[in-house]
This record gives C-alpha cells, structure tokens and sequence, in this order.
C-alpha cells in the first residue's frame, strides 16, 4: 500500500513541474512575440514590434548599436514613386527617374494613387512628362520610363510643325526651311500664327520670326516687309533708337545717322528728346547728339544749327576756348590760330583773357568842378565822380 501511496505522488509531482515548464515556455513565447527590437528601416533605426517590423520589412536587432552600424552599411533606400508604380530605390536613383520619395510603401502609394496617369512624352524629338491624353494632343508617343522616351526619340528626325503659305503640316526641320516655312514647337501655335494674310517679318530683341503683325506690335517687335529685309535690320547689337523729324524708331545706328536723325540708348531717352522744335546739334566731350538747347545747356556742350557743323568742330582732342574779339567759344586750335584768336584750356581763363582785352570804357568824370572824359578807374583815383552822358555830368558837376 505504501509503494502505491509513494508512486502516485512521484506521478503527481512530475505532472506538476511538466505544467510549470509548458506555462514558462508558453510565456516566453508570448513575452518574445511581444518584445520590441531596433529596426533599420530605410537608413534609420526606429524601434519596432516583430510584427511592424514585417510588415515594414526592415531588419531586426536586439540592440540599438547593431542596428546602426547595419543601417550605416545600407545604401540610402526610399520608396519612391515614378509614373504610377511604388519602388525602393536610392534617392539618387529615385530623382534621376522623375519620382517622389517618402518614407513608408504606404505614403509613396498613397501619393501615386493621387497622381494622374503620366507618361514619358517623345514630342518633335523632346522628352517631356505628360498624361497620355496631353502627349496624344501634341501628337507625342507615351513610354513608361525616361530612357525608352529618350531612345525613341534621339531615333526620330527633327521634326517640327511647318507653316507654308498658310498650311501647316509636320515635317522634318530642314525640309521646312527648303519650302521657306516656319517652324513651330506644337501644332496649336502654327495654326494660331499661319495665316496667309497679314503677316510680317518682325524682329524682336534680334530674333526674326514671321507673325501678325497685331502679335509683332504686342512684342513691341519691328515688322518688315521681307524675310531678308528683317534679318538686314535685326541685330541685338549697333541698334539706336532713332529721332528723325519728331519721329522714334529703332534702327541699325547707320540707318539713322544717314537719314539725318540722332540716335539714343533707350526708347524713353529718344522719347524725351525728340521734338521737332527748339532743337540744336549739341557737342559734348567730342560726341555730337540732337538735343533741346536747354539740355545742351545743362550738360556744359556747345550747340550747333546742323549735324555737319557740329561734327566739323566736335572734337574730343585739340579743342580750346579762343577769345577772339572780346567773344569766347570752344573751337578747336586750328580755327582758333586761323581767327587770330587765343586759345586757353578753360572758359574761365578765356573769358578773364578777353575782359582784359576790352578796349577801355571811357566816362563822363566830374573833378573839382570840372567835366572831362576818363576811365572810370582814373575818375576814381582822382576823387571825381563817373556819368553816362556829358550833360549829365555838367548838370551834377559844381
């Protein structure tokens, strides 16, 4: 009986510790299955459940330090969204690809679910993004991915939308230039500018393209008449704004000096200074301009009637201020020696030249009660007093 009694409790006691081995096992399980681990996770530790950590599908590790240097090992992954479809890539990748990176699979495809369906557009030889209803419209070929677009079209000819005699058609470009057209980057801007009538050649800022003439003004362009015509005058450089009899243009600078006009930097300096009265040929430092006589004035030049006289004597170089006859003018020395007048480098020498040069002033003196006729400076020295007339001095001399 007692072997039975002792039997029993050895059963009991083992069934007893089996029970507490599978408890702690069981509770291992759930205290691992709960544990937290540090996770690399796009080239940043986070700390995550086993669980976040599949579904993020970054990498586990027990402690902060291993995760680190495995995230330093990592290339710099994102998840990036290009042309509709999520993909891990490096940024640099991702951005040479036309995408968007961010941080989770879910924000990349949350952010490409709201984009619209864009396409690599090949377009008249360039690669551009658009949607495949855009790219259809321009008359485009969509491809999924840059290079396909890219290759496709370094295989195209050079294609542009050609305006003939008012047609417009898609042709490569030197086959456009053999039938004198004009090339367009998109069919909706050749047919907006052929016309058969009412074109012009215009230049603007020194590029010659044929428009209406309404869209030539609005560019503030210059329309011609011929295509040869424009490109004569459309030059970026030697272009004056012209003042001719009252009226501005924009013309090469020898156009204008041959049409007689004077020619300004601005169209708002041309503006100001073209009138057609009260208007001389002024030098100032050796460079001849047409400007009111106020201006002239203003700016210290000398004014002269015509263009021809003022370049005859607009000389940067060998100009003097002459007195001659008691007159002071900037002339230069040559013309100076030729009146037999003096030449001096200022106008304030001249002027003090020619004041000493004056034939003396003579006065009507009062002295001691006598009238007689001096100078003012001998009337003075000898006490007396200086009249205009002889009739007043004796009216006033006793």
């Amino acid at each position: 009986m007692k072997k039975a009694i002792a039997s029993s409790l050895a059963i009991a006691a083992m069934c007893f510790l089996l029970t507490i081995a599978l408890s702690d096992s069981t509770n291992a399980q759930q205290t691992a299955s709960t544990a937290q681990c540090y996770c690399c996770f796009n080239g940043t530790v986070v700390q995550l459940t086993p669980e976040q950590r599949k579904e993020k599908g970054g990498q586990c590790f027990p402690t902060m330090d291993e995760a680190k240097k495995f995230c330093d090992n990592q290339p710099n992954l994102c998840w990036c969204c290009v042309n509709g479809t999520v993909v891990q890539l490096t940024l640099e990748q991702c951005k040479e690809k036309g995408g968007q990176c961010f941080p989770t699979m879910e924000e990349a495809k949350k952010f490409c679910d709201n984009q619209p369906n864009l396409c690599w557009c090949c377009v008249n030889g360039v690669v551009m993004q658009l949607t495949p209803d855009q790219c259809k419209e321009k008359g485009g070929q969509c491809f999924p991915t840059m290079d396909e677009a890219k290759k496709f079209c370094d295989n195209q000819p050079n294609l542009c939308w050609c305006c003939v005699n008012g047609v417009v058609m898609q042709v490569p470009k030197a086959d456009c230039e053999k039938r004198s057209g004009r090339c367009y980057a998109t069919e909706a801007e050749a047919r907006r500018y052929c016309r058969t009538t009412d074109l012009v050649w215009c230049c603007v800022n020194g590029v010659v393209m044929q428009i209406p003439k309404l869209d030539c003004d609005a560019k503030g362009g210059s329309g011609y008449a011929t295509e040869a015509e424009a490109r004569r005058y459309c030059r970026t450089t030697d272009l004056v704004w012209c003042c001719v009899n009252g009226v501005v243009m924009q013309v090469p600078k020898a156009d204008c000096d041959a049409k007689g006009g004077s020619g300004y930097a601005t169209e708002a300096e041309a503006r100001r200074y073209c009138r057609t009265t009260d208007l001389i040929w002024c030098c100032v430092n050796g460079v001849v301009m047409q400007i009111p006589k106020l201006d002239c004035d203003v700016k210290g030049g000398r004014g002269y009637a015509t263009e021809a006289e003022a370049r005859r004597y607009c000389r940067t170089t060998d100009l003097v201020w002459c007195c001659v006859n008691g007159v002071v003018m900037q002339v230069p020395k040559a013309d100076c020696d030729a009146k037999g007048g003096r030449g001096f480098a200022t106008s304030e020498e001249a002027k003090k030249f020619c004041a000493d040069q004056q034939p003396p002033r003579f006065c009507w003196c009062c002295v001691n009660g006598q009238v007689q006729q001096l100078t003012p400076a001998m009337c003075k020295a000898k006490g007396g007093r200086c009249y205009k007339s002889k009739e007043e001095a004796a009216k006033n001399c006793r």
